[in-house]
């Protein structure tokens, strides 16, 4: 698999920055006109997604599928020993989450994005794996640099720049089965806290520097994640201590849809998990350090996020 290092702004911008189709002197693109060839196969219904094609389905999509997109130069009939390109749901080494498949549960699909950029003339066959069998393929044409979808109906094939999206919709095998006996209703889950993270604030002086391994001071819901204690003799915490302490803050980031800078200062160490990868590693003695990332959001998207900090003696900042 290719190991280029993006950050998870860059490679979501990548997404929304192939909506529009099409470049200079041409129309937007009809997608309805193509006629790719597709080969559906496999245990269960895969289909391709704009932009590289317009499919009707009616099943229910399955987020709990395990795709690879394996990617040859040329047409072969089965998936070749040395691919261009291949992207599985794993974050190997010296990959960032840019460089794997993602799965959107949202809008019911997994998504790749893959850069032509540097490869030759050609035609290139998309595969769709899952456990070593085919389950579709799809061809897309690069010519000069530019991207180009081969059409079966239509000989001129038609622009298409930037990075290629490459969406599939998996959906669930469904058997035949027996009518259920009815289930009982289940438990209502406990409301998650509101406008706020839930805090947990552990006691480290007589242990490793491991949540597990610590003692739990105290547990609430702090509304405001913003701590400073400028002197290291305040206790701004309320825990009856402010040396040696550790806290992990957990909750949900829901905003309006788009991209978004989130910065954090710390004495002594930090880190910052979203979406359950880490964006910020800095588990470090350290004064007031400053680390920032990126991150884009979908309408209603509700972003899970943990922050782990720690703080060794004097002053403490959080």
């Amino acid at each position: 698999m290719r190991s280029v290092r993006v950050t998870l702004a860059l490679a979501l911008a990548g997404v929304a920055g192939c909506a529009e189709i099409g470049g200079p002197g041409f129309e937007s693109i009809d997608f309805s006109a193509y006629n790719l060839e597709v080969s559906q196969g496999g245990a269960g219904g895969v289909y391709f997604l704009t932009p590289l094609k317009n499919s009707t389905y009616s099943g229910t999509f399955d987020p709990g599928r395990n795709p690879v997109f394996h990617i040859c130069a040329g047409a072969p009939a089965t998936p070749c020993g040395s691919p261009v390109a291949l992207f599985d749901m794993a974050i190997d080494a010296g990959e960032s989450l840019s460089d794997v498949i993602r799965l959107s549960e949202t809008y019911q699909h997994y998504i790749v994005n893959w850069s032509t950029t540097g490869l030759p003339v050609d035609q290139y066959r998309i595969f769709v794996l899952e456990g070593g069998a085919t389950m579709a393929y799809i061809d897309v044409v690069v010519a000069n640099g530019i991207r180009r979808m081969r059409t079966y109906e239509d000989s001129d094939s038609r622009p298409y720049s930037g990075t290629i999206p490459v969406r599939v919709r998996m959906e669930a095998v469904v058997a035949p089965e027996p009518a259920p006996e009815p289930e009982p209703e289940p438990e209502p889950e406990p409301e998650q806290p509101s406008n706020g993270l839930l805090a947990q604030y552990y006691d480290w002086r007589n242990t490793a520097l491991d949540f597990s391994a610590a003692p739990m001071l105290l547990e609430r819901v702090d509304t405001v994640v913003d701590f400073l204690d400028a002197t290291g003799d305040s206790d701004v915490f309320g825990l009856g201590q402010s040396d040696h302490i550790m806290a992990r803050w957990t909750g949900f980031l829901v905003v309006p849809a788009g991209f978004y800078n989130i910065c954090v200062t710390s004495d002594d160490g930090v880190r910052l998990y979203m979406n359950n990868f880490i964006f910020i590693d800095n588990w470090a003695d350290q004064d007031d350090a400053e680390r920032c990332t990126s991150i884009f959001t979908n309408p209603g998207e509700r972003v899970p996020v943990t922050l782990e900090w720690y703080h060794t003696t004097g002053g403490g900042t959080i």
